[in-house]
């Protein structure tokens, strides 16, 4: 990387890093390129030109959040920890994730484009750390015999949208279920620890 490259990639890691501070403060959808642009003292021009519209920067800045957290469980997932612990921390962080994501979507000009950008990126690169995920449980016998992938992802997709749902409702912040429930109930649904 020459000179010249390494400047514009230490801009846009910049305005990246600006963005995702106001979309930490919920204040992205309110902020101009133009107080972007001074903020990370670049002109509004080079933004427009590194990202092409504020919706694009929102994606990019939401898109390195998700590789960040899909990082942070890969490392989980190679420390080698219990598989239940394993299991309950990815779920638990995924809850907490969500909601910071759902977040950001709504600063969003387009919340139904910015949606099917990011079910693109789990159906890349989520879904295939899923699958690991799976495979593990089931080398250590964690997961139930029998039961085939595209069941386990079923079940997998059942629970991530209803996590949405339990997001967007805003249940989190009232005695309807706790997110320690709501876990619990993924790992053992009705019957809880009963055995044939």
């Amino acid at each position: 990387m020459n000179g010249f490259e390494r400047r514009t990639e230490h801009k846009k890691q910049l305005i990246l890093a600006i963005t995702k501070e106001k979309l930490h403060h919920d204040s992205f959808h309110t902020a101009t390129i133009k107080e972007i642009a001074r903020e990370a003292s670049v002109s509004q021009v080079s933004i427009y030109n590194y990202f092409g519209s504020k919706d694009e920067l929102l994606f990019e800045a939401i898109g390195e959040m998700m590789e960040e957290q899909l990082k942070g469980y890969e490392h989980l997932l190679e420390d080698q920890i219990p598989y239940p612990k394993l299991m309950y921390t990815v779920m638990t962080e995924e809850m907490k994730f969500v909601k910071v994501i759902n977040d950001c979507m709504k600063q969003s000009a387009d919340i139904a484009a910015m949606q099917e950008r990011i079910e693109r990126f789990l159906e890349m690169k989520f879904i295939p750390f899923l699958l690991k995920l799976i495979q593990r449980g089931r080398e250590e016998q964690y997961v139930a015999e029998g039961l085939r992938e595209d069941e386990l992802l079923f079940y997998f997709n059942m629970y991530q949208k209803a996590m949405n749902q339990f997001q967007e409702t805003g249940r989190s912040d009232h005695a309807v279920i706790s997110e320690e429930r709501f876990v619990h109930f993924f790992f053992k649904g009705l019957m809880g620890d009963m055995r044939d």
